[in-house]
């Protein structure tokens, strides 16, 4: 069905891109701040094409260009695929960005290093000698002499492994290593609370291994004289090694203590434009406002344009400290879905603030909006799919006419994406190694791409790509699966050979998986197909107990070792369930008639048809959904109720047409309430 626009509401989007013109002339800094589905990527493009096109001469001339930063890598892709590459623009995210500015003034990165290191071991010796902390262990930590320190000291710093090991030993055990190490009347005093005198331990290694690393700068010593980012947040500050928060805060460190970094930034991008604003990092905010901030009154040379919409704020570090108050400029026009679907995500956005949109179109109004809810008892895998199936059904879903099914929680995609035992287990392995690791698994495990992998799901995927590139893109070309530099040194039949010895192994388990492969790589005579087997493995199969043994280190594992239960358990999990995870991790969320995804990660996406699966036991609260549900929501609500408005607003504004919002909940619900955002409410027992 064709669709006309109105008349008039395109008169007001003309308007609208003439006002954000109107600033980019002027040099003016602006906040662009429009809802879901309003085309703020196309007018962030169209200022770009018309900036390209009415000062190309100067740009080039001058050898600037405009900054264009992005949130994620996807962000980043389609930006450049709708520009095309072109000199004139330098699309990238965040953290690239500010490594790549940054990393060219590594004699200030090192001194803003010292000085950092410096100040965290203050604070470590703060908490252990001066705070005001009334903690028995801590009282007994400071009462002891000279002597009895060192002897700590000398005894955490030792042995690493066994420093680790024993961190997970019960309390009757810790006492008594600790008598046995330090002597009965050491271990006497220092018994008190175990948790507290691991704190203790801990901090003395933090400032052990700081005011080491400044020696070593201090020194001379290689391989300190600067500092490496990590691109896999492996950070490690006393090894000079930073992630990515470290990188944030550096940047700005180097802002605000060197103020020709602001002349550099101006001179090379003139204008700089920032999407997705509200979900960017305070230290960033600060960062920019330092640089407008040392602008001179009558220099009109630069300008900021940011782009964003505070209710789409999901992927926030925290609350903020740092502001641009600039102009903002709101576009209240919808070009993505039926008035039904409009009315409902306005609803939730609240009348209480700005953004009140209307279609772009008179005639778009063929949706339908429904919310179900369910009791917790139905929230499993099969009451999932028969929900997911018969709507597929319902709507005649195809490629043409997608659905997309969003989750709350990533227990619930691993369960539906058949990968729910590997969740559970990687879960075992990280929290086994940190109690406090509870949240690693969908931090750096279930993610949208291998971009976002901490150490041990890039280890792991580089494992398995090859049985997932011969099980699941068996037409994939031969480079996707061996390196180009080691595909020119074998002929065609070598080639052929290593398919066929890596299409021949068997194995049901991860453990069977490596198991077989480390055979295949040292049974194999032929050189030329070794060395293709050895340009698919992260880690060089040596011997096998130093195999092990870098296996685990190299996934970031200290505690947890290759032959502890957790791990073992690990090397158990169904090898199809690896396979699971990396389609999930393969697919671009748009390749299927239906597509499965968590809330957060359908963020920028958009669908003819969309299930949105809520738990509300979510985030450790047992009533995370029905709380909003049951509160006025064209009101300011407390931050948590907040930051479940905006999970909510963006999953629902992903709908083109047809919405569908699923609660599994046990508690009470205010019918009246719900309808009057989704229109109609069903309550299932």
């Amino acid at each position: 069905m064709m669709y006309e626009e109105s008349q008039d509401v395109l008169i007001e989007e003309v308007k609208v891109f003439d006002t954000l013109l109107g600033y980019v002339n002027d040099r003016k800094p602006f906040y662009f701040l429009s809802g879901a589905g309003s085309g703020k990527t196309h007018a962030l493009i169209s200022l770009i094409k018309k900036i390209m096109h009415d000062k190309k001469s100067q740009l080039a001339l001058s050898r600037q260009k405009i900054l264009c930063i992005t949130y994620t890598n996807n962000a980043k892709d389609e930006i450049i695929s709708r520009l095309g590459e072109n000199d004139l623009v330098y699309v990238s995210t965040i953290h690239n960005f500010l490594w790549d500015m940054i990393q060219h003034h590594m004699d200030a990165l090192v001194v803003i290093h010292v000085t950092y290191l410096t100040d965290l071991i203050k604070k470590n010796e703060s908490e252990l000698f001066y705070d005001e902390n009334d903690k028995p262990a801590y009282q007994v930590y400071r009462g002891l002499n000279q002597a009895e320190i060192e002897a700590i000291t000398d005894f955490i710093l030792e042995d690493n492994e066994s420093y680790y090991k024993m961190q997970e030993l019960n309390a009757g055990d810790f006492w008594q290593i600790l008598n046995d190490e330090l002597g009965e009347d050491l271990g006497k005093k220092l018994k008190t609370n175990k948790s507290h005198v691991l704190k203790i331990f801990s901090c003395i290694r933090r400032i052990y291994n700081y005011k080491n690393c400044l020696k070593n700068i201090a020194e001379g010593v290689r391989g300190y004289d600067f500092i490496e980012y990590n691109i896999r947040n492996a950070e490690c500050l006393y090894k000079n090694r930073i992630g990515h928060d470290t990188l944030l805060l550096y940047s700005y460190k180097l802002m605000e203590n060197y103020p020709y970094f602001a002349n550099i930034l101006i001179d090379k991008f003139p204008y700089t434009f920032v999407d997705e604003y509200q979900d960017t990092h305070d230290n960033v905010v600060a960062f920019f406002k330092l640089i407008i901030e040392r602008l001179k009154p009558s220099d009109s040379q630069y300008l900021i344009g940011l782009f964003g919409d505070p209710s789409q704020e999901i992927y926030s570090s925290g609350g903020r400290t740092s502001f641009l108050t600039l102009d903002e400029v709101h576009k209240n026009i919808n070009r993505r879905s039926h008035d039904q679907i409009i009315d409902c995500i306005n609803k939730i956005r609240g009348g209480h603030q700005p953004i009140k949109q209307v279609s772009i179109f008179r005639n778009k109004n063929l949706g339908s909006v429904k919310c179900y809810i369910y009791p917790m008892s139905k929230c499993n895998k099969s009451d999932i799919e028969e929900i997911i199936d018969s709507y597929r059904s319902e709507w005649d879903v195809s490629l043409s006419n997608q659905m997309a099914c969003l989750v709350s929680k990533n227990e619930m995609l691993a369960e539906v994406c058949n990968f729910s035992n590997l969740y559970s287990k990687v879960n075992d392995l990280f929290v086994a190694e940190n109690k406090n690791n509870y949240k690693k698994v969908n931090d750096e495990f279930v993610v949208n791409n291998v971009d976002k992998f901490g150490s041990f799901a890039s280890i792991m995927y580089s494992y398995c790509k090859p049985a997932y590139l011969l099980k699941v893109k068996s037409d994939a070309p031969i480079i996707e699966l061996f390196p180009k530099l080691y595909l020119q040194e074998c002929t065609v039949k070598d080639i052929g050979m290593a398919v066929r010895k890596l299409n021949t192994l068997s194995y049901c388990s991860l453990e069977e998986y490596f198991v077989n492969l480390y055979e295949l790589f040292n049974t194999t005579k032929n050189k030329r197909v070794k060395s293709l087997f050895q340009s698919l493995l992260p880690i060089d199969f040596d011997s096998e107990d130093v195999w092990k043994e870098k296996l685990v280190r190299y996934c970031g594992l200290r505690k947890v070792k290759f032959d502890d239960e957790v791990f073992q358990n690990f090397l158990k999990v169904d090898f199809d369930e690896m396979i699971h995870w990396m389609k999930y991790i393969n697919s671009n969320k748009t390749d299927s008639p239906v597509n499965v995804m968590t809330c957060h990660s359908s963020k920028g996406l958009e669908y003819e048809n969309v299930i949105v699966f809520l738990n509300d036991k979510m985030n450790k609260k047992h009533t995370y959904f029905s709380s909003l549900l049951n509160s006025d929501l064209n009101v300011e609500l407390s931050p948590d109720l907040e930051e479940v408005r905006r999970l909510l607003y963006v999953s629902t504004s992903r709908a083109v047409k047809n919405l569908r919002v699923v609660l599994f909940s046990d508690n009470e619900l205010e019918k009246d309430s719900i309808q009057k955002i989704f229109n109609d409410c069903v309550f299932f027992s």
